[in-house]
Parts: C-alpha cells; sequence; structure tokens
C-alpha cells in the first residue's frame, strides 16, 4: 500500500461518518410528527448526501486506480464521480427550494 492510497481510504472513511453523522442529526425526535412535505424534503437531503459522497469516492477511485487496477475501472470512475457530484448537487438545490417555498 502506498501512502497516496492510506490518504485517500482515511478521507474515504471520514467522508462516511460525516454522512451517518449528518443523517442522524436531522432525524425528527421521536414521537414528532413528521408531515410529508418534511419527510420527502429529508429523504432528498439524504439522497443529496448519499450521491455526493459517492461521488467523491469515484474520484478517489479515479485518482487511485491511474497505474493499478483495470483499465475500464480508471475510464469510468472519473464521468461517474461528476456525474453523482452534479446530480449530489441538483438533489440539494432541490431541497432548498422545497425550504424556501415553506418559508422556513
Amino acid at each position: 500500500m502506498t501512502l497516496t492510497t492510506i490518504v485517500n481510504f482515511a478521507l474515504a472513511i471520514l467522508a462516511g461518518a460525516y454522512l451517518i453523522r449528518q443523517a442522524r442529526h436531522e432525524r425528527p425526535a421521536p414521537g414528532a410528527q413528521v408531515t410529508v412535505r418534511e419527510r420527502r424534503t429529508r429523504l432528498l437531503r439524504s439522497g443529496a448526501y448519499v450521491s455526493i459522497t459517492a461521488g467523491i469516492l469515484a474520484v478517489f477511485a479515479y485518482v487511485t486506480k491511474s497505474e493499478l487496477g483495470p483499465r475500464w475501472l480508471h475510464a469510468a470512475a472519473l464521468p461517474t464521480s461528476v456525474t453523482l457530484i452534479v446530480g449530489g448537487y441538483l438533489l440539494a438545490a432541490a431541497v432548498g427550494w422545497r425550504e424556501g417555498r415553506t418559508g422556513r
């Protein structure tokens, strides 16, 4: 294992920990009344977190697999990462738009 691989692995763990922390932080209190709109907004936000995190991990795969591993993985990692990150930002924009419409 090279130092770059270890650093990429550590960054992937940090990104996953952040994703889990954000998802737990946004969970409503037990017994709280949650509207359908709030539930859908939380689902969109969670989808944005997952998509952006997966996109960042795909960038790590692109950087790491440049010399190692199959060529198809290196060729597919960059377009996949861009697609996932852009999709995550679009979901985050949809969440902001939904929250802006509700006046929060």
